[in-house]
């Protein structure tokens, strides 16, 4: 079938739009990538991508493909920033290496509206494995710059040992202030270093985050055990909402100190657990959240906390593989998300 030209007119938003996407890939595969305009149907428009990825080549359609679908895919290597050949419905091609892990690039919308071309903001095409990890920290070589903030900021420590339960080279807090018999009035938590390797995260939106943790001193006894809510993962972006920040929380969470695999579905499904951090200290109660403020939260992700520190004494926590997924391939982030500015990063 004869690709046609690009045309469209933007459905219920002013602007034109460039979906986040994730693409699956095979290593020492070409793949076929189908920008997705977000419904554009009658005004002509063209993408132009923005930024390349790290590894691996995109290249634009062949003109054997373009008029006659036949091989191969791949015209002229793309370097940005290039537009996407018209009559291609804005589609190229992906060649990927043989040692591909994961990379990304990104891409915007140009439409022709009322007689004037308008921009829409930034896209990021997340080109994964099968395992949709967007990024993750297992700690196999060294403690990868994460910190522990207690009072002061300080290094954790690192072990190559394995453990019962998933912890297999890990990092754990050390260097204690407290011993196991004083109060711990200052929360502690593990911290990863910032601003992530992907500065925009918004295709985790429904995917998890994941970790493992494991206890080896403390009291981790009922009487001692924190209750509940109380914050235990703590999300955010100081830049949101015009710089007053939003921020998630899960308060409802548990760890009694075995090794225990923790995931954490990202979106506003109250079964999910997460709530919007209101700013009122006095509040336990914390509100809902919503799926658009997640996905403007997870663009500009500037906060990481994981509280192990789940007890009123002193304890030595461990942790391991802290992982983000992207959401499976039936996830759909309404076209209305993406009207406000904190979704352009």
């Amino acid at each position: 079938v004869l690709l046609s030209l690009c045309l469209g007119v933007a459905l219920a938003v002013a602007n034109p739009i460039a979906r986040h996407m994730v693409v699956e890939i095979i290593p020492a595969t070409d793949k076929l990538i189908r920008l997705d305009v977000g419904g554009l149907t009658n005004e002509v428009f063209n993408c132009t991508i923005m930024s390349d990825p790290l590894s691996g080549t995109l290249y634009q359609l062949s003109d054997n493909y373009m008029n006659y679908q036949y091989s191969p895919w791949k015209g002229n290597a793309i370097s940005a920033p290039e537009t996407v050949r018209v009559n291609t419905n804005c589609t190229i091609v992906y060649s990927s290496p043989l040692d591909f892990q994961r990379t990304r690039f990104s891409y915007k919308v140009t439409a022709i509206i009322s007689g004037s071309p308008v921009d829409s903001y930034t896209g990021y095409v997340d080109l994964l494995k099968t395992d949709r990890i967007m990024d993750y920290w297992n700690f196999t070589f060294n403690k990868e710059s994460w910190k522990v903030q207690t009072a002061a900021e300080k290094d954790p420590c690192w072990s190559s040992t394995a453990i019962t339960g998933s912890l297999n080279h890990y990092i754990y807090n050390c260097d204690l202030d407290k011993t196991l018999n004083q109060k711990n009035d200052v929360d502690w938590y593990f911290k990863p270093p910032m601003p992530l390797t992907r500065p925009n995260m918004a295709n985790a939106f429904n995917g998890t985050l994941e970790f493992d943790l494991a206890g080896f001193e403390g009291y981790f006894t009922s009487e001692k055990l924190y209750e509940t809510p109380r914050t235990f993962i703590y999300l955010g972006c100081s830049t949101c909402d015009s710089n007053a920040g939003y921020y998630i929380a899960q308060r409802n969470s548990t760890f009694d100190g075995s090794a225990t695999h923790f995931s954490f579905r990202l979106n506003d499904d109250p079964y999910n657990g997460w709530r919007a951090d209101p700013f009122d200290v006095e509040l336990t109660e914390w509100p809902l959240t919503e799926n658009c403020k997640i996905a403007e939260m997870l663009s500009n992700l500037d906060t990481i906390r994981i509280y192990a520190d789940v007890s009123e004494s002193e304890e030595i926590v461990g942790i391991d593989d802290v992982i983000f997924k992207a959401g499976p391939s039936t996830t759909y982030l309404p076209n209305s998300c993406y009207s406000d500015a904190d979704m352009d990063n």
